[in-house]
C-alpha cells in the first residue's frame, strides 16, 4: 500500500510539472546544424534556423548564445527569441567564436536546452586574401603591378567570392582608396594582378588585397607599400617678359608654374642669331638659377654685371634684335626632363644712334628728265611711283660715325662736324650703311631710284618746270667760299621741306647707269638697268658748278669711286 501511495505521488508530480511546462520534453528538437546558419558578416550577424514549434502555449522559442559552452541563461548566454523559425543574432563581435543551441523557456523561467552545440565566428564566413609582392612594385615610375593571392572564400562549403581586387592609397590608413577590381572568379590558392596606372614617380603608395563573397562578407589582407622608381617630370614655365628695356641692358622675368620632380636649374636662354634658342645651343648665351621654387618670381640681367649665372655682363647691341624664351629643367637619378616656355619671345634694344630724319613722300605720276637738259636726260617719260619716304637730310656726320662704331670702320675724310654730310662715300659703303640700318630698326632702308630721288627734289608733283630743289642758290661752285660741304639744312627746302637736293654734296642712287635707258624705262616703279658699270649720283655739289646743280642732271662714277664731294641720303619702303 505505502508503495502505491508513493507511485501516485511522484505521477501526480510529474503531472503538476507537465502541466507548468506546458511541453512534453519529446517536442523541444535538438540543436541546429551548421547547416541551418545563414551568416551576414556585413552586419555581423548570423541567422539561425530552430524547428522548435512557436505557438506552444507561454513558451519562449529561439536561441541561446554565448562564449561558454554550453550557453546557459546562468554563464551569460542570451536567449534571442525565434520569429518564424529563425532567430537573428546581431551585434557580433567578427572575432569572438560563439557558442549556441536551440532553448525554450516557460513563462516561469523553466528553461529547457538542446543537447546539441554549434559554434561560429563571424570572421570565418569572410573570405581570406593576401597581397604578394612582385619585383615591378619597386621598378616602375608611373604605374605597378600589385598581385594577390586567394586563400580562402569563406569557411562556409556554400560560400563563393564575387569580387575581389586590391585597393591603394598614397596615405597608409588608405582613406579615399582606389579601388582595382579583378573582373574574373579567382579560385582558393590562386594569384591574380591589376595593373596601377598614373602613379606620381618617386612616391611610396600603400595598398591591401580585399574579396567580397555571396554572403556579403569582406576580406581584406594586412596593409603592404611599394615605391614608385623616382624619375625626372618635365616642368611648365610662364613665357617671359621684357623690364627695363634699354640700348644695352634688359631685365627678363619669368614663372616656374609646376616642378613635380625637383629642379635643377631654370632661366632663359637668349640670341641675336637663333630665332628658336635652346638652353647651352650654339650661339646662345643660358641665364639661370639653381635657387628654384615654382610660383615665384625670377629675374635675369642682360648686360648686368654682379649677378653671377643670372645676369650676363656682356653689354647688347643697341638697335638690336635678340630672341629669348625660358626653361625649366629637371634631373633625377639618370632622368632629364626639360620644359620650355609656350614660346619664343623677342625684343629690340633701344636705339644709342642717330637715326635719319623721314620726310613721306605720296606716290603719284610726273614727268621725269628734261628734254632742255643734257643727252642722257632725254627723253622726258611719264613714271608712276609708289609711297615712301626719304630723307630730310643727306646722311651726316653724326649718323655715319655710328655705323662705323657698330662695325669697326674708320670715319671717311670729312668736313666739319656732326651736322656735316659725310663725305667720301663710296657707293658700296652707302649700301652698307642702309643695310646695318635696316638691320638695327627693323625696317628697310636703302638708296633711293633715280625716278624716287627726281620726283622728291620736285616736291613730289608732276611739275616738269622746276630746275632746282629748294632754293634756285644752292651750295655749289661759286658761292662755296671757303670750299668744302657745309652743314645740311643751311639752304631753304624744297616743297616736301627735303633740304639740299640741289647742291652741297653728291646723292648716290641705286641705279646703274646707262645713257640710254630712258629709251626703254618702264613706266612703273624703274630701277634702272640690271647690269652696268657705272652708278648713278645725282644734286650737283659745292665743287661743281650750277648746271650740275639742276635736278634733271645725271652723275656717274664706279661703285668705288669717293671723293670729298660724294655722299647720300637714304629712303625707307612704306
Amino acid at each position: 500500500m505505502l508503495r502505491y501511495y508513493t507511485s501516485l505521488l511522484v505521477l501526480t508530480t510529474l503531472l503538476a510539472a507537465c502541466s507548468t511546462f506546458n511541453v512534453e520534453p519529446k517536442e523541444l528538437l535538438p540543436a541546429p546544424q551548421n547547416g541551418d546558419l545563414t551568416p551576414e558578416p556585413a552586419q555581423n550577424a548570423v541567422r539561425i534556423n530552430t524547428t522548435l514549434a512557436e505557438n506552444t502555449p507561454n513558451v519562449i522559442v529561439g536561441i541561446i548564445y554565448g562564449t561558454n559552452n554550453p550557453p546557459t541563461t546562468q554563464n551569460g548566454g542570451l536567449l534571442v527569441p525565434a520569429t518564424g523559425g529563425t532567430a537573428r543574432l546581431t551585434n557580433l563581435n567578427p572575432t569572438t567564436f560563439y557558442n549556441y543551441r536551440s532553448c525554450s523557456q516557460t513563462a516561469k523561467g523553466l528553461v529547457r536546452y538542446a543537447d546539441a552545440v554549434g559554434m561560429f565566428r563571424v570572421d570565418d564566413f569572410k573570405p581570406v586574401v593576401e597581397t604578394v609582392i612582385t619585383s615591378t612594385n619597386q621598378t616602375a615610375p608611373t604605374s605597378a603591378t600589385l598581385t594577390l593571392r586567394m586563400i580562402n572564400h569563406g569557411l562556409l562549403s556554400t560560400t563563393a567570392v564575387t569580387q575581389s581586387g586590391i585597393e591603394f592609397s598614397s596615405t597608409a590608413t588608405l582613406v579615399n582608396s582606389t579601388s582595382l577590381t579583378v573582373n574574373r572568379a579567382i579560385a582558393t590558392g590562386t594569384l591574380a594582378s591589376v595593373s596601377v596606372a598614373n602613379l606620381t614617380s618617386g612616391t611610396r603608395y600603400f595598398y591591401r588585397a580585399y574579396a567580397i563573397n555571396n554572403w556579403g562578407g569582406v576580406g581584406r589582407s594586412s596593409v603592404e607599400s611599394f615605391s614608385t622608381t623616382a624619375v625626372a617630370v618635365k616642368p611648365t614655365v610662364s613665357v617671359g617678359v621684357e623690364e627695363d628695356l634699354k640700348s644695352t641692358q634688359v631685365i627678363l622675368s619669368m614663372t616656374v608654374l609646376t616642378a613635380p620632380t625637383p629642379l635643377s636649374r631654370s632661366g632663359i636662354c637668349f640670341s641675336k642669331t637663333s630665332s628658336n634658342p635652346q638652353p647651352d645651343g650654339a650661339g646662345v648665351t643660358t641665364l639661370f638659377s639653381t635657387n628654384t621654387q615654382p610660383n615665384g618670381r625670377q629675374l635675369y640681367y642682360l648686360g648686368h654685371s654682379g649677378w653671377g649665372n643670372s645676369g650676363s655682363a656682356t653689354p647688347l647691341e643697341p638697335g638690336t634684335r635678340y630672341y629669348y624664351r625660358t626653361f625649366a629643367e629637371s634631373k633625377v637619378g639618370t632622368t632629364t626632363e626639360l620644359g620650355l616656355g609656350a614660346q619664343v619671345r623677342e625684343f629690340t634694344t633701344l636705339v644709342n644712334f642717330q637715326v635719319p630724319d623721314m620726310v613721306f613722300v605720296a606716290g603719284g605720276t610726273f614727268q621725269m628728265e628734261d628734254n632742255n637738259g643734257d643727252g642722257d636726260e632725254k627723253p622726258v617719260h611719264q613714271v608712276r611711283l609708289n609711297n615712301f619716304w626719304i630723307g630730310k637730310y643727306e646722311v651726316t656726320v653724326k649718323q655715319y660715325q655710328d655705323f662705323c662704331t657698330a662695325t669697326s670702320r674708320s670715319l671717311p675724310g670729312q668736313w666739319g662736324g656732326d651736322n656735316y654730310p659725310v663725305v667720301s662715300v663710296n657707293w658700296n659703303d652707302a649700301t652698307a650703311y642702309c643695310q646695318w640700318l635696316s638691320q638695327k630698326t627693323g625696317q628697310l632702308f636703302r638708296l633711293p631710284t633715280e625716278a624716287e630721288w627726281e620726283y622728291a627734289a620736285k616736291g613730289g608733283t608732276p611739275s616738269q618746270s622746276l630746275v632746282y630743289a629748294g632754293s634756285n642758290v644752292a651750295w655749289y661752285d661759286n658761292n662755296n667760299q671757303p670750299n668744302g660741304a657745309k652743314p645740311v639744312g643751311t639752304k631753304s627746302p624744297n616743297r616736301l621741306q627735303l633740304y639740299d637736293m640741289s647742291g652741297n654734296v653728291w646723292e648716290w642712287c641705286n641705279d646703274w647707269y646707262s645713257s640710254s635707258y630712258y629709251n626703254t624705262s618702264p613706266a612703273d616703279n624703274p630701277k634702272g638697268p640690271t647690269t652696268g658699270t657705272n652708278r648713278v649720283y645725282r644734286g650737283g655739289s659745292w665743287y661743281n658748278s650750277d648746271h650740275s646743280c639742276r635736278i634733271s642732271y645725271r652723275g656717274l662714277d664706279e661703285p668705288t669711286g669717293q671723293f670729298s664731294n660724294y655722299g647720300f641720303r637714304v629712303v625707307r619702303d612704306n
